[in-house]
């Protein structure tokens, strides 16, 4: 009764299998100075739930869950136990204003908060695990491993080459005044391979 807004969307109501998400307007006499009547209609939480879906399927990193809050409350979520929650609980006492840390599901996760446009109040929190956040690291990482392992081995193949081609021939010319310092002076030398 206190708000100035239009309307308000009501804490969600399981009807079945499905939550509904009552949205009310408030209807108004032609002065606007007092309330003659209520406008609700039920929205299905699993719309939201899809729409959400659509939008993070082109995200190249995988999200493990959008949740829609509103006054602290959970909306819509791709879990549905966490509907009509409060977001503290879902966090463990841990919600802030924009993006957090916190567990969830047992891992430790980001959760990236942003507000929709102007027209409503709920706010967006698409839940990110810091391992699936990192996998681009990884691969970064590994793959600069692999170049760095197969540099290392070019180089040590290029050098023991190199090396090989030096001490050969002094090898040979080694052997050689070997056999004439035994006094085999009708050695002929050759030249090596």
């Amino acid at each position: 009764k206190n708000t100035k807004r239009l309307y308000v969307w009501g804490e969600p109501v399981k009807y079945g299998s499905v939550y509904l998400l009552p949205y009310i307007r408030f209807i108004r006499n032609t002065d606007n100075t007092e309330q003659v009547g209520l406008l609700i209609a039920n929205y299905p939480e699993n719309r939201l739930e899809s729409i959400t879906r659509d939008l993070m399927s082109d995200k190249k990193t995988q999200v493990e869950n959008v949740m829609i809050v509103s006054d602290g409350v959970v909306f819509s979520s791709w879990e549905k136990e966490l509907i009509g929650s409060s977001l503290r609980e879902v966090t463990e006492g841990k919600a802030e204003e924009g993006t957090f840390d916190a567990d969830y599901n047992g891992e430790n996760c980001m959760f990236l908060s942003y507000m929709n446009e102007s027209s409503s109040d709920w706010k967006y929190i698409a839940v990110i695990s810091y391992w699936e956040m990192h996998e681009a690291s990884r691969s970064v990482l590994f793959l600069f491993a692999l170049i760095s392992l197969i540099c290392a081995a070019f180089i040590f193949l290029a050098s023991y080459m190199v090396s090989r081609s030096i001490s050969k021939p002094l090898e040979y010319l080694s052997g050689a005044m070997r056999d004439i310092g035994d006094h085999d002076l009708n050695i002929q030398l050759k030249k090596p391979d």
